[in-house]
């Protein structure tokens, strides 16, 4: 009995060394770059590293979802020690932080690699897209990932031939960097939201969302995000709410208290007592991003009897068209 024990001990002790490394990827940081910019080319990173099977990649949801948990604030930038501590309080072995600038003739970013329990910069790459289109900069995004992991599986000791492909990385930059289609100089320096918006292609299910969910919902499906589990809470409570046709008292406290729940857990926690009222009567997102956009005319007229008809049914119908919010923030002029 005693050689189990020591057996089973063993087996634990090897498990937890054979445990993959966590990453946390962090919101990328910039001054002249949106943050739905942003959060595209974080995404992009994060996704680039999901292939190397021996990292454990954390999704932003749950690196936010774990903070908040420890009453500390989701911050759309972090400073470099207030990085570790997060990585630290979500249980990371790594964090991936950096930056993006967008540049006279195209972006630039800088990306490191940092080891939470010794605050040590393990990996640092830099790269340049001598492009002003945004979708070349998300088609280079995974390079500079490799850069990253190639030179952590250096200094770990870890063979990652079996992961690299076999087109060299020179021959892949020269495709991206060069123009073979004869462009105007107009439609070279399009703006990254007509080009991923039609990349998306809205539709019906867009469309839809944005009816029952909330007016920007189906817009940032568009920018290929995704729908918060709190918002589907208020749907399935809006539902079995109208649905209690025999106890209508019962109903009406399904249907407030679900939409109280996603107002808290998308409003009052991104931005207090204001965000949460913005969510619980205009719509989730609109008050899980005060802080970063204006209110829409169109969704003020929400408030509004009869009135309202005109943008319940008009944002749909954008959203239906493959606009996104971050065509609508620039065009309208939203940004705060």
């Amino acid at each position: 009995m005693r050689n189990l024990k020591i057996f089973i001990l063993l087996l634990l002790i090897s498990s937890l060394f054979a445990q993959n490394d966590r990453v946390a990827v962090l919101d990328l940081k910039s001054e002249n770059i949106t943050e739905p910019e942003l959060k595209a080319i974080t995404e992009r990173m994060r996704t680039a590293l999901v292939k190397y099977d021996f990292l454990k990649v954390m999704e932003r949801s749950k690196i936010k979802d774990l903070l908040q948990e420890q009453s500390y604030q989701y911050q759309a930038y972090f400073s470099e020690e207030e990085a570790v501590k997060a990585g630290r309080m979500v249980g990371a072995n790594y964090i991936l932080a950096g930056s993006v600038q967008e540049l006279e003739s195209g972006y630039y970013v800088s990306a490191r690699l940092i080891e939470v329990e010794t605050t040590t910069t393990i990996a640092q790459q830099d790269l340049m897209v001598s492009n002003k289109n945004f979708s070349a900069i998300l088609q280079r995004i995974p390079e500079l990932a490799d850069k990253i992991i190639r030179q952590y599986a250096e200094k770990r000791d870890i063979d990652i031939s079996q992961y690299v492909d076999s087109q060299p990385a020179e021959i892949k930059r020269e495709k991206v960097e060069q123009e073979p289609s004869p462009k105007s100089l107009a439609s070279q320096t399009e703006s990254y939201e007509s080009d991923y918006s039609a990349k998306q292609g809205g539709g019906f299910g867009p469309c839809v969302a944005s009816c029952l969910l909330g007016p920007r919902v189906g817009l940032e499906l568009n920018e290929g995000q995704e729908i918060h589990t709190s918002e589907w809470v208020a749907f399935a409570g809006s539902m079995l709410g109208s649905g209690l046709s025999a106890d209508p008292g019962l109903g009406s406290a399904i249907f407030l208290g679900t939409r109280a729940y996603m107002a808290y857990d998308l409003g009052y926690k991104a931005n207090g007592m204001s965000g949460c009222i913005a969510s619980f009567f205009l719509g989730p997102r609109i008050g899980n991003e005060l802080d970063t956009r204006r209110i829409r005319d169109k969704e003020w007229l929400l408030l509004i009897p009869c009135v309202n008809l005109y943008p319940a049914i008009s944002i749909p119908l954008e959203a239906f068209d493959g606009q996104t919010m971050t065509m609508i923030e620039k065009r309208e002029s939203l940004r705060k």
